[in-house]
């Protein structure tokens, strides 16, 4: 089970790096024959950008879960599904927005299922299937609705005020609002370590960001070059969720040193 798990996501780690260095090395599609035309239904003028996700998020996220369950790492199990839930979350976008199918897509789908499934076999054998779903499910849960309130927030003062208003307020609110997010997430011992909580987090916000308000809403990548309305909340977030959990962590410690 172990040797089928590592060979799944490496196959699957491994080449969507390789199709994915193709795509943005030629992002006009020449090296492996895929047409400018497929794009026009999305936010994307060429492939540089879907060849770079493609290979630093679903290839690199599944190759180094092969490489953990290899290593007989504990968080391995956790690893394999979010690389498999990560490859079905690509296929399914990718299809919605060129709005086709390719051969492709079912194998890499068919894929994404092999790794969940075997990913959740090799956890409940390991007796951490529980243990994995719920931080998986808590982690997710949280970077949801701190996503959903700082959108809401975002829609609400873009309806009262204008956009570099909208975007200051933002600016402040967003790791206000994951101050919250974060004490919650990190009251449980379920929760990830600051660093990595925080790195998953807002990994999870920004690719929310990019496929339901990039792809979906607005049809454009226009939002990923303001500083100020993206990359800087991330950053502001990211310092506010990592800041939560390291207090978290001091506070739990004192607690536990207590006589």
């Amino acid at each position: 089970m172990r040797r089928l798990l590592a060979t799944l996501c490496l196959v699957t780690g491994l080449t969507a790096i390789l199709g994915g260095m193709e795509l943005a090395l030629a992002p006009d599609g020449s090296l492996i024959g895929l047409p400018l035309s497929l794009l026009r239904y999305s936010p994307f003028a060429d492939f540089r950008v879907p060849g770079l996700l493609l290979a630093g998020v679903v290839g690199v996220i599944n190759t180094l879960a092969g490489i953990l369950v290899l290593a007989r790492k504990p968080a391995a199990g956790g690893e394999a599904l979010v690389g498999g839930v990560a490859m079905a979350t690509w296929i399914g976008v990718e299809i919605a927005l060129l709005r086709s199918f390719h051969w492709l897509h079912g194998l890499y789908a068919a894929l994404a299922a092999a790794i969940v499934v075997v990913a959740l076999v090799y956890e409940h054998r390991a007796g951490m299937l529980d243990l994995t779903l719920r931080r998986l499910a808590r982690v997710t849960t949280h970077a949801f609705i701190g996503w959903a309130m700082c959108a809401a927030a975002m829609a609400a003062t873009l309806a009262a005020t204008n956009l570099e208003t909208a975007l200051f307020l933002h600016g402040i609110a967003a790791p206000v609002l994951f101050v919250w997010i974060s004490s919650s997430y990190f009251a449980r011992s379920t929760a990830l370590p600051p660093l990595r909580a925080a790195a998953v987090i807002v990994g999870i916000v920004a690719l929310l960001d990019l496929i339901v308000v990039g792809c979906f809403v607005e049809r454009s990548l226009e939002m990923f070059r303001s500083i100020v309305g993206t990359w800087l909340p991330l950053l502001l977030v990211f310092l506010a969720i990592w800041a939560t959990g390291l207090a978290s962590t001091v506070r739990g410690g004192r607690l536990r040193a207590r006589p």
